[in-house]
């Protein structure tokens, strides 16, 4: 397999055409670009408020700005990011009380909230449980929630409450969640409840990890089982922290039922959940049903290490096989780049017009194309040079004179 440049382009889902500027997979998968973007939005519009020989206010006043913003209705988007923390200088506030009573004045003022963003720092310099049951009082317009506490720190029964309430919401990110499954308490199930009786599209769950007395496969299963009947889910991302990989949060049965009720994906992912090659022969077993089970922007299984060439290769012979498709994310870099070498023949060159099920429909054609994907003026030599080894790889036949 060859190294290869990435084209960064791909064409779209089944019911129309997509640009690769609609995905933040379209080059590499850095999801923070889209924070950045969002964060300088919303500082220019902080600054637009601003008298112009007023623009070099003092964190503090920022602070209020921002607030002001929230209760005039100016604003529907609490977003208080690490950075944020720091460019409105809450680290010198005295105690919690007097920066939580402020962000639930403004939220009270401010019933139409959209998006809730908050990050770590904020998060451990304010009382959750107040802030998190004003939010869910004025939840009837919240559409997405991203929260980033360090592992350990969330009020997990805050967010819940928050969860419960948010009858709208359709995006959910959140980093380093610890559910507990101690003491009595049975915090994936509950999760598992609260996220089927939502109208979640997007779901994504970064460093998630299951406090238990013992450990036990397929720790996630019965969020998996109730995430099978959430209609318009079609965006999932779970990533695990501190996997030991013999012991996968997912076991072979729960990851089955989970795609055998969702056939079509635009992101799936799931990462450091210590999967296996039978993981992957699920996955591949269910997405060569028909023509539309697939992730039609992202399959990620990063960060699994007990998956070698063996499941790799289980994968490739399905999707190989299907027009626009998605990045395949794995570890390793060779197949990685074979996933993407053929998605861009399938996307962008017609590969499958070419060849069918393993057989190409004529000779002519098949060097028309071969002539097409190694001539075309917008891409490297070497993306060329790759087309051309593929194609010749998988038909040898096709340089014999007959």
């Amino acid at each position: 397999m060859a190294e290869y440049e990435d084209d960064g382009a791909f064409a779209g889902d089944d019911d129309g055409s997509f640009d690769s500027a609609d995905s933040a997979y379209s080059s590499e998968d850095n999801v923070e670009d889209l924070d950045d973007a969002f964060a300088s939005y919303m500082q220019a519009q902080l600054t637009s408020m601003l008298p112009e020989k007023e623009v070099q206010e003092s964190p503090e006043a920022l602070w209020r700005i921002f607030l002001s913003s929230i209760t005039s209705g100016k604003s529907k988007v609490l977003k208080v990011t690490d950075a944020c923390f720091e460019r409105y200088g809450l680290a010198d506030a005295d105690t919690k009380q007097p920066l939580t009573s402020d962000v639930v004045s403004a939220v009270i003022a401010n019933p139409g909230l959209t998006h809730v963003i908050l990050g770590d720092q904020f998060l451990q310099r304010i009382e959750q449980m107040s802030l998190f049951q004003t939010v869910s009082a004025h939840a009837d317009a919240l559409t997405y929630l991203k929260l980033s506490p360090e592992q350990g720190t969330l009020n997990v029964s805050a967010f819940f409450g928050t969860l419960a309430a948010a009858k709208k919401l359709s995006e959910l990110e959140i980093h380093n969640l610890t559910l507990l499954e101690t003491g009595g308490l049975h915090q994936v199930a509950h999760l598992g409840e609260l996220l089927a009786a939502s109208s979640l599209r997007q779901v994504y769950i970064f460093g998630i990890k299951v406090d238990s007395s013992e450990q036990q496969l397929g720790q996630l299963d019965p969020i998996l089982r109730r995430l099978s009947a959430l209609e318009p889910l079609d965006e999932l991302r779970l990533e695990g922290v501190g996997i030991p990989a013999e012991g996968s949060m997912v076991s072979i049965n729960g990851l089955r039922e989970l795609l055998v009720v969702k056939q079509k994906w635009w992101r799936l992912g799931l990462d450091n959940l210590a999967l296996c090659n039978e993981h992957c022969a699920v996955i591949a077993e269910m997405f060569s049903r028909n023509d539309k089970c697939k992730a039609g922007d992202l399959l990620s299984l990063k960060s699994n290490p007990s998956i070698n060439h063996v499941g790799y290769k289980a994968i490739f012979d399905v999707f190989y096989k299907k027009g626009r498709m998605g990045l395949v994310k794995v570890d390793d870099k060779l197949w990685e780049a074979e996933f993407d070498l053929v998605r861009s023949m399938n996307n962008l060159h017609g590969r499958l017009d070419i060849v069918k099920d393993g057989k190409v429909a004529s000779k002519g054609d098949w060097l028309d194309w071969v002539s097409h994907i190694g001539s075309g003026g917008w891409e490297g030599d070497s993306k060329k040079l790759n087309y051309i080894w593929f194609a010749l790889r998988e038909h040898p036949e096709m340089l014999v004179s007959r």
